[in-house]
């Protein structure tokens, strides 16, 4: 077997959901919303790998999902136009979760509920029409500012750009919004989620042509 270079782009299998899941509960065990949504942090670690096991099993069915390094060093997940742009796609599904939790589900329920329809009602007098959407980016912690989230990025923003098309993104970490304006994209609006001390943080990246038909 030929060993991946490290700075290949290549569409994740099923064989490398495991690696996928981890990769992604390592990336964002401290990102703010899942301090919000999971504040035990001896829970969260094992609530969030239930839930990207439903969510990556979903978009890699789907050939959303591209990773870098072998081992798997990083990953985006890309919503192309023409593909179900919902942001569930398996991640809120709560039958798994009823399993780790005992006190305290109804409220992890509602949180993950309000934070993610708060993010689905936020973004849609944004993205009216075709485009491309940055769902997930995640890079392993040890390997953060080495360009590896380039690799995954830059490729699908020049696929937009040739197809004319505008990207769109929502986060709710601030210390990612340089990172994502040295791609081009621009800063739209700011929300502070009621009673949950999060801001949820809107980004666009435009085309001066905006033609963009499915791909």
């Amino acid at each position: 077997m030929i060993k991946k270079q490290m700075d290949e782009m290549r569409l994740l299998t099923a064989a490398e959901k495991k690696q996928a899941i981890t990769l992604m509960v390592r990336a964002f065990y401290n990102d703010p919303a899942w301090i919000y949504v999971i504040p035990r942090s001896r829970q969260r670690e094992k609530a969030l790998t239930v839930l990207y096991h439903n969510y990556i099993a979903f978009r890699i069915g789907n050939r959303q999902v591209f990773g870098i390094g072998d081992p798997l060093l990083g990953l985006a997940v890309w919503d192309f136009p023409g593909t179900d742009q919902s942001s569930a796609g398996g991640l809120v599904e709560m039958n798994p979760v009823k399993k780790i939790f005992t006190p305290g589900m109804g409220a992890f329920t509602r949180r993950l509920k309000q934070m993610m329809q708060a993010a689905e009602t936020l973004k849609k007098p944004f993205v009216q029409g075709a485009h491309y959407y940055l769902e997930t980016l995640a890079i392993a912690p040890e390997v953060q500012g080495r360009g590896l989230a380039s690799k995954l990025v830059r490729p699908v923003l020049a696929r937009a750009d040739t197809q004319s098309c505008f990207v769109y993104l929502d986060t709710f970490n601030g210390s990612h919004l340089a990172l994502y304006k040295h791609y081009g994209f621009i800063y739209l609006e700011q929300h502070a989620l009621p009673q949950s001390g999060l801001q949820l943080w809107l980004l666009k990246r435009p085309c001066p042509q905006p033609k963009c038909t499915s791909a």
